[in-house]
């Protein structure tokens, strides 16, 4: 288990125990009787600003030069000089608090990184988003369908932030969750001996996948151009069990290490805004 002080947490998502977003952590407070975080939400709101453009235009007509003025000078002009101060109506921006918790609704925390973007999730084993939005809480089992489960963040009860959802899988009896991980790796696929082996068995297909790269020239193939190469594969309606084996042919310093990570879907508890599994 591993414990955060509340740099490391701030900003970390929230959601409750059916995925729900809450909100993100903006504190923490110390009590006699707990500890406890805080939850923020980000709105926006119009807002009343002054027309710097416009109340410029208009202090310039009365030949006064404003050019690189603040605005309280601009201000104290116009009203030295009797003119109405235009105004104009703005989106902002602004962090609300939305609740206090305590530590001991606390399911998980985890950290991840997207990019070069530190990130971090907060899971919780109450239902508290779901109350607040006056939602019933009820048992039910996730329905796989694709266009709910692609591209959302999935959460392991036992091993933390997994990846992202990316497909879903058959396997015997029931269907499965694809998750593709979010742990950068440094390596590449040897490309070369993928189609070497695929050679000795199906000489056409084999033609097929080095029309996509030729072997010769890409003996190797960066990690980074992982998604490219499958989506190039897919339009050729290359068969998913030959793009699944490139795995196999992935060097990394991480051992026996996939992008993927295949989940049965009895395993799924929620999909909501993010995924739970076990």
């Amino acid at each position: 288990m591993k414990f955060y002080d509340y740099e490391e947490l701030r900003g970390f998502n929230i959601y409750d125990s059916i995925g729900l977003y809450y909100g993100f952590v903006c504190g923490v407070v110390y009590r006699e009787d707990n500890v406890y975080v805080k939850a923020c939400i980000r709105v926006v709101a119009e807002d009343s600003v002054p027309d710097v453009d416009l109340l410029k235009k208009m202090l310039s007509s009365k030949n006064i030069s404003v050019e690189d003025e603040s605005l309280d000078i601009l201000v104290s002009l116009a009203r030295e000089h009797g003119l109405d101060i235009p105004y104009k109506v703005v989106d902002q921006n602004i962090e609300l608090v939305k609740g206090i918790f305590p530590v001991s609704e606390i399911e998980l925390i985890d950290e991840y990184y997207e990019g070069a973007m530190r990130k971090g999730v907060v899971l919780l084993n109450t239902p508290r988003e779901a109350l607040y939005r006056g939602r019933k809480v009820e048992a039910s089992s996730p329905i796989p369908l694709p266009e709910k489960i692609v591209g959302k963040l999935v959460i392991s009860k036992k091993n933390g932030v997994l990846g992202r959802a990316y497909s879903i899988v058959i396997g015997p009896g029931h269907p499965g969750l694809r998750v593709k991980r979010l742990k950068e790796l440094k390596g590449y696929i040897s490309w070369l001996k993928f189609l070497s082996d695929i050679k000795k068995r199906d000489p056409i297909l084999y033609e097929k996948l080095a029309a996509i790269k030729d072997p010769l020239m890409h003996r190797r193939i960066a990690l980074e151009e992982y998604e490219l190469l499958v989506s190039e594969i897919r339009k050729r309606n290359i068969p998913e069990k030959i793009i699944k084996e490139i795995d196999k042919y992935i060097v990394s310093s991480e051992e026996g290490f996939s992008l993927f990570v295949d989940i049965p879907w009895p395993k799924i508890f929620v999909v909501n805004e993010i995924i739970i599994v076990e």
